[in-house]
């Protein structure tokens, strides 16, 4: 990513980075804001030194706790969704929001939003199901 200003704050969130294959899962806790997005860009950068060279790969964002998220977080993730597809080769997004996290169908169109034009983004309530399209996302461009 570009260069950003120094956090104004401390992150707010928890992020725990896991590889299966081309798919990088994120087990993430909220509330966030945009110092817990900025703090995850050496994370994204190490995984992507893996992932990048094996072909396309697509990240699951499994999102417990809540999905509250900050204007200013919601900017930085639309910055990154453009960062992680030019630089790091990322295809897609997917996110497993169970129906009772915190603020899940009030934060859906936001988080839809913060991919829209840069790369296919779905939003499912299992794993499975995510996984699946995010495995058939990496195939249409294998």
């Amino acid at each position: 990513m570009t260069q950003l200003p120094p956090p104004a704050f401390p992150p707010h969130g928890s992020s725990r980075f896991e590889r299966r294959g081309q798919l990088l899962l994120l087990h993430s806790q909220g509330p966030f804001n945009a110092e817990h997005i900025q703090s995850l860009v050496a994370e994204f950068r190490k995984h992507a030194a893996v992932l990048k060279p094996a072909g396309p790969w697509a990240s699951i964002n499994l999102v417990t706790r809540s999905t509250m998220t900050t204007p200013d977080a919601l900017e930085a993730l639309r910055r990154s969704a453009l960062w992680a597809r030019d630089e790091l080769g990322r295809c897609a997004i997917a996110y497993v929001i169970a129906d009772d996290v915190e603020g899940r169908m009030l934060m859906l169109p936001a988080i839809r939003a913060s991919a829209d034009g840069i790369v296919p983004l779905g939003v499912f309530t299992d794993y499975t199901a995510a996984e699946a399209w995010a495995l058939q996302e990496i195939g249409r461009l294998r």
